[in-house]
């Protein structure tokens, strides 16, 4: 767990996704699996805020990854109905979520 550079209590921002936020067809063990992460970090975030630790969960939408290249080679239509709900018009990069953390 990382230290908040401004008040120096832990902080931590598990890795979660659009998908525990959203629920899409055919893709029901990885949103679940999001959704948990969400959900823990809720209740966490709960349990820890009173000792000054600080968690949000950071949930990016779809990012350039090796997941989202396999699905943009064998899924190309469904990948092409996701992207048409990504206002910038273009998958996101890793280093966009670092930069934000």
């Amino acid at each position: 767990m990382r230290l908040s550079a401004s008040t120096g209590f832990p902080r931590e921002e598990p890795p979660a996704s659009l998908g525990g936020l959203v629920g899409i067809a055919e893709r029901g063990i990885y949103h679940a699996a999001k959704h948990g992460v969400v959900g823990l970090t809720k209740s966490a975030g709960l349990e820890y805020a009173a000792k000054g630790s600080r968690l949000n969960a950071i949930c990016p939408g779809i990012i350039e990854t090796p997941m989202v290249t396999r699905m943009l080679e064998t899924q190309p239509d469904a990948m092409d109905a996701l992207m048409q709900g990504v206002p910038m018009g273009r998958l996101g990069k890793a280093e966009e979520i670092a930069d934000a953390c």
